[in-house]
């Protein structure tokens, strides 16, 4: 279970409305920037009632937890303060002993604003549904490669491949005749970027975008 400790989390207050008088509804509340709820992971034992806290290192965040598919043990994710660092923790109990260690460490100092992320995520999601609808027939081996690089400040490449068979013709992104490959060319443009096409050992899709702050400045 995970255990939320609020008392060094900052107050706000507001007013709340529905009788005669409006009455001051106090809550934490911890803006951007100020202090987080401390939060823990804990394994109790059913049998001794006893609980014990999972030592997860150094973070900020626990965005997930859930059973992997060897008996007793449990994957959690731990996240820092700037999202930068995402480490995957494999929590076993041997003999009521909690024990864990790391197995994956994904480090980026890549930030993307929400105004951003979210046709980016789109664009993804489409590529993604693409690949599992046509590239993946009669494919046992299926892959799919992700990449964000920044290649100076505010300007950003996306590269999606996968090893399905590629498509037939080069997609034309302004006046394609799918509707997929027309929403990724338009949300390219959304982002003042652009989409290309590279057919080398499977499809591979290029996304050069700008972020929001340098959108701004440009229009």
């Amino acid at each position: 279970y995970l255990r939320f400790d609020e008392k060094t989390v900052p107050e706000y207050s507001m007013d709340t409305y529905g009788g005669l008088y409006p009455e001051s509804y106090t809550f934490k509340y911890p803006k951007a920037g100020e202090v987080n709820s401390t939060v823990t992971a804990h394994c109790v034992s059913l049998d001794s009632k006893k609980s014990q806290q999972i030592s997860l290192g150094t973070y900020e965040y626990i965005p997930r937890l859930n059973w992997s598919s060897a008996s007793n043990q449990l994957i959690v994710q731990t996240m820092n303060r700037h999202q930068s660092e995402l480490n995957y923790w494999q929590v076993d109990v041997v003999k009521g002993k909690v024990s864990s260690k790391i197995f994956f460490t994904e480090k980026s100092k890549t930030y993307i604003d929400i105004d951003t992320a979210v046709p980016l995520g789109l664009i993804v999601n489409e590529l993604l549904t693409n690949s599992y609808k046509y590239a993946f027939v009669n494919q046992n081996m299926a892959t799919v490669d992700i990449s964000l690089v920044e290649n100076e400040k505010g300007k950003y490449t996306l590269t999606y491949h996968d090893n399905g068979p590629g498509i037939k013709e080069l997609p034309d992104f302004n006046h394609a005749k799918t509707l997929g490959i027309n929403l990724i060319g338009g949300l390219a443009k959304q982002l003042s970027g652009k989409a290309e096409f590279v057919f080398e050992n499977g499809s591979t899709f290029i996304i050069q975008f700008k972020n929001s702050a340098l959108r701004k400045i440009e229009n």
